[in-house]
């Protein structure tokens, strides 16, 4: 049986093990709405290739600031199916911790989920050396 030795592997051997099996399920309004495994790596190659296209470079790490939703799970896959190391970021914590973490990792690049995280990343851009900010 295949095996999965790196996080982004599991979608390839769910989609091997149970081909079309849902792969995620998001509430969209009243709904929910299944992802399969052929589509959630479909997604996730995109990202990948739109990431490498924006110049993030293998070993480069990249914030992502979100909650709970399935373009946090498809980021997360495609930054690290593509060599870059993901920095998980709490949504809810201080400015001034926006700025360690920033200038502590090196962060070049932040991926957020909404404009009052682009906000408050912002307002600690001041404080940090090199960053730019991507909406999703």
């Amino acid at each position: 049986m295949p095996t999965a030795t790196r996080l982004f592997d599991l979608a390839y051997l769910q989609q091997e093990t149970a081909p079309g099996f849902p792969m995620f399920s998001y509430k969209a309004g009243a709904n929910w709405v299944a992802v399969s495994n052929t589509e959630f790596i479909e997604r996730v190659n995109q990202v990948s290739k739109g990431l490498i296209a924006l110049g993030v470079q293998v070993g480069e790490k990249v914030a992502l600031i979100s909650e709970n939703r399935i373009e946090w799970n498809i980021l997360d896959f495609a930054i690290q199916q593509i060599g870059a190391v993901v920095v998980a970021i709490y949504p809810n914590i201080s400015e001034s911790d926006y700025s360690y973490i920033f200038n502590h990792a090196e962060i070049k690049n932040c991926i957020v989920s909404s404009k009052s995280y682009i906000r408050r990343s912002l307002r600690s851009e001041t404080h940090v050396r090199s960053l730019n900010i991507f909406l999703v």
